[in-house]
């Protein structure tokens, strides 16, 4: 189980991709609640029975929805408790649940750290009612489901999604965890090593270290600067240190924390509401009620001794990050305000007289992230998560003066209408034309995101998805934390001026505490007109034509598949206008095939560095289009051209002209080249911190696959020979293409898609490409026999290692092969971790009657409607891309799924896998 979700986002590492967004708060005074917040709460519930007789209460309001949300909803209270959302969706081929216990880390004691986490393990390992520890997760599996859990600072989820016939009996299973767990002394020993292992598996990921240090430096008198995930020091040894017994301590805290009046429960499918709301009452009313049990916190983890200071971290990877905390209070009452929204979208941004902007230029840096992931409950932080160049990091100081002469002007201009206007404009038209988020994910945000005591029960869809009145003071006063009064400064990087001596017990940080200096503490005021920064101007691209071209009315019959509109000797256009979404958004795929005769690793490199520069200088000059509900993906590497823009189709063609043309006129820019490449020698040197089994699951494993093929040592060879020039050189490449493919899906008509190909026609030379200038990519042929390859890890200090083993079942040379070959993943993916355990054969575990679920459940999954035209774009795309075609294919795999049987699947088995029959292959 992954410890938390939001751990892992907690902090910006942006070459891992990580967000570490901590919660901090200063002792400011708390907000109001909305009026009326706790009353509705009390009155706009009125009494219902289910079909068996058992009480609860329905909201008797009006829930705010939007017209595009075609869900019938209910939201529902238990008499012990609970509050429930109920959500039907007569199209979803997966029900989901998710229940959030509002108690997390924070409550734990100081002399069994990891005891949450601990629990959420323990709750998995049977329950009176279902006995066996891995019936929960069997059940699941054998519908075609999924599960987990994370514990985080003030919550502990659990979720699943599963088949829907399957959906009653995963509920029932799931409700036991708070009724009648066995938290089995049995499963002490396993569960607790289990914890252990997910520590130490991040003992080297710098999000996870940053983050602890985050924790580790707070206020030593508040919880939050606690170790959090566990391990066996902190859990199994402790107890013994206190004579007390782990299953003792574990089930204390369950007892005294798990109350249904802190439970937030969400369940979807496709049953009723009514059907939904009989089986939450007839499960979760037995959940034992204790009023609120939430520990009562002791003011805030960022005190004056915290402010005020600089700590220089020693990372392992070669990263150069400032991440500044702002300590602000409790928040949660101003959900409807948003006031850091507007400051997210400003401090983010990268548009001309950005901070980012700005700091591009003098070479100090290549991102800023500046935004909240949620509220928490008494305190919150806002995180500025800079990345460096190296001599940004050599000038931090001056980037932290210019990020206060920044903020200096969002105060002295106050809020300003017209920015909060076209923020809002662009959410209300998502807020209007609603796409529809997958069932589980749906589930885990109604449950974790409502533990806000504020929200009213009308907004209980919509709480963090509307951008609602401009409120000049409720921003202006957030504003007003953002000083050199009210923040701490992490500088992380693997070399500093200072040492660092000290040292965290559990990550074993090197790091340095050191006051800040006094010109960046203090009253002091920043001239910002000096620096060139003003507010971002009228976005252009915001859509001045939202029209829906075609209506369900208008449609007799679904199109399965998109048609070609023209092929010649140098296109093919595909296209397909919107019949099923009926929304005012599309996709335009385009790809150009280049020339790759002769390629070198040399040219690989250098088509990947112009494909960074080419981003780095798109991602601020078409910020404007993303603001307006648009993105795009340029994609460039040594044999293809790939752009793919998605959004209003009001401006997309307009888009995707204006990107194409800005990459005929590219020049790779000194100050960018720079950016990139520190970006791209830090990224080969960071390969090696990466976790065994991602190194082993990604480039390996496609080195052992596919030729030609260019290891991340061969590329790292070559970066220091390269030269700005040889990069530029690219661009002329790029547009000597002389064929391309296109895709046009959604709100167009077919002179939309043609006009969009003769404009990429026009930019290209005319002379045909031979065959012979593109080579594919080619699959290797492995031959029966043990292979074995072996790899010594880079990094000394790994602790952690991986094994990946591959069966090669031969060429799929059917349909009914490679489905038989999808059911058997999916059986051994179920049966994997028992058949370590119990040596059980396949044939044994899986019955006819067991085989014949999965068959439906896989027919069900694969046979859902795409619930987005870009979802629906993309499969399209997958077809026109590789050249197959097979517009089809999921009428074609049902079928093929109605007619296979048990007997083929484990004839396949004992051909390629068993290991007592398939001994070519095996050992």
């Amino acid at each position: 189980m992954e410890h938390s979700t939001y751990f892992k986002a907690l902090f910006v590492c942006v070459l891992l991709g990580l967000y570490n967004l901590y919660a901090y708060s200063s002792p400011g005074s708390q907000p109001a609640a909305p009026h009326g917040a706790s009353h509705d709460w009390q009155t706009q519930f009125v009494s219902r029975l289910t079909s068996s007789n058992k009480p609860f209460y329905e909201f008797s309001g009006v829930l705010e929805q939007s017209p595009g949300d075609k869900r019938q909803h209910k939201l529902i209270k238990l008499p012990n408790g609970i509050v429930a959302l109920c959500t039907q969706d007569a199209d979803a081929t997966e029900a989901a649940a998710a229940l959030s216990v509002n108690v997390g880390s924070l409550a734990e004691s100081s002399d069994l750290l990891g005891m949450a986490h601990f629990l959420e393990h323990m709750l998995f390992m049977g329950s009176g009612k279902y006995p066996d520890e891995n019936n929960y997760t069997k059940y699941i599996a054998n519908n075609m489901g999924t599960y987990n859990a994370y514990t985080a600072d003030f919550e502990t989820t659990y979720f699943f999604s599963v088949a829907n016939p399957a959906f009653e009996g995963a509920l029932d299973r799931l409700s036991r965890f708070f009724i009648d767990p066995l938290l089995n002394p049995s499963s002490i020993d396993r569960e607790v090593h289990a914890v252990d292992s997910e520590y130490k598996g991040n003992l080297q990921t710098e999000g996870w270290r940053i983050n602890e240090l985050g924790h580790h430096l707070s206020n030593p008198s508040h919880p939050y600067s606690q170790f959090s995930i566990g391990n066996l020091e902190t859990l199994q040894d402790a107890a013994k240190l206190l004579g007390v017994g782990l299953h003792e301590k574990v089930v204390q805290f369950y007892q005294q924390y798990y109350s249904a009046d802190i439970m937030k429960l969400a369940v979807a499918g496709n049953h009723s509401v009514a059907q939904l709301a009989d089986w939450v009452v007839e499960k979760f009313s037995e959940v034992p009620s204790q009023g609120n049990t939430k520990p009562e916190l002791p003011g805030h983890p960022l005190g004056s001794a915290q402010l005020g200071q600089v700590v220089h971290m020693q990372s392992l990877a070669n990263i150069n990050i400032l991440l500044v905390e702002f300590a602000l209070p409790d928040i949660r009452s101003l959900y409807q305000q948003d006031p850091t929204l507007y400051l997210a979208k400003l401090a983010g941004s990268e548009m001309p007289g950005s901070l980012l902007h700005y700091l591009k230029q003098q070479g100090w840096a290549i991102s800023v992230h500046a935004h909240l992931h949620g509220l928490n409950e008494g305190f919150e932080i806002f995180p500025f998560a800079i990345e460096l160049t190296p001599e940004g990091l050599h000038n931090y100081e001056q980037v932290l003066e210019a990020m206060f002469a920044y903020l200096q002007m969002l105060r002295d201009l106050g809020p300003q209408k017209p920015v909060h206007d076209e923020i809002k404009s662009v959410d209300m038209l998502d807020f209007k034309f609603y796409q529809q988020p997958k069932t589980m994910h749906w589930v885990v945000d109604m449950a974790s995101g409502s533990h806000n005591e504020h929200i009213i029960p009308a907004h209980y869809l919509t709480k963090d998805s509307v951008v609602r009145d401009f409120d000049y003071q409720a921003i202006a006063n957030i504003l007003g934390y953002f000083t050199m009064q009210n923040y701490r400064a992490f500088v992380i990087a693997q070399n500093h001026s200072v040492e660092c001596l000290d040292r965290e017990k559990y990550f074993d940080i090197a790091y340095n505490t050191a006051a800040l200096p006094a010109k960046l503490t203090g009253s002091r005021v920043m001239d910002w007109k000096s620096y060139g920064f003003h507010l971002p101007k009228p976005n252009s691209f915001l859509p001045d034509n939202t029209d829906v071209l075609q209506s369900a009315d208008e449609v007799s019959e679904v199109a399965k598949e998109p048609r070609l509109l023209q092929a010649n000797s140098t296109h093919e256009l595909w296209f397909k206008q919107d019949d099923q979404h009926f929304t005012p958004r599309g996709s335009i795929y385009l790809k150009l095939k280049l020339s790759n005769e002769g390629a070198s690793v040399k040219d690989v490199v250098a088509a990947a560095i112009l494909d960074a520069c080419i981003a780095e200088v798109f991602y601020e000059e078409f910020e404007p289009a993303r603001h307006a509900g648009m993105q795009f993906k340029v994609d460039l590497s040594v044999s293809r051209l790939a752009v793919r823009v998605t959004g209003f189709s009001n401006k997309l063609p307009a888009l995707l002209n204006a990107l194409l043309a800005r990459i005929q006129t590219f020049e790779v820019q000194p100050h960018i080249y720079d950016i990139v490449m520190t970006q791209v020698k830090q990224g080969f040197e960071n390969a090696k911190y990466a976790q065994p089994i991602r190194q082993l699951g990604g480039e390996r494993k496609q080195q052992l696959n596919k030729v030609p093929f260019w290891s991340t040592q061969s590329m790292q060879a070559v970066v220091d020979t390269l030269t700005i020039d040889l990069v530029q050189q690219q661009i002329k490449h790029i547009f000597a293409a002389t064929y391309f493919k296109m895709l046009v899906v959604g709100n167009f008509i077919e002179a939309d898609a043609k006009q969009a190909a003769e404009k990429v026609h026009q930019m290209l030379d005319t002379d045909s490409q031979p065959s012979y200038a593109h080579v594919p990519w080619r699959v290797v042929d492995i031959q029966p026999g043990h292979y074995i390859y072996m790899i010594q890890s880079d990094d000394p200090n790994k602790v952690n290692n991986a094994v990946l083993v591959t069966f090669y079942c031969g060429p799929t040379t059917s349909n009914k092969h490679g489905i038989v070959m999808m059911l058997l993943s999916q059986m051994l993916h179920d049966q994997f971790f028992d058949q370590l355990r119990t040596k059980e054969q396949l044939g044994y575990k899986f019955t006819a009657e067991k085989f014949d679920v999965l068959v439906e459940s896989i027919i069900s999954s694969i046979q859902e409607r795409p619930q987005t035209v870009y979802k629906e774009a993309n499969g399209y795309w997958s077809s026109v891309n590789s050249g197959t075609y097979d517009f089809r294919q999921v009428e074609k795999q049902v079928e093929q799924l109605q007619q296979v049987k048990l007997d083929d699947v484990l004839e396949v088995w004992d051909m390629y896998v068993n290991p007592e029959t398939a001994t070519e292959y095996t050992r």
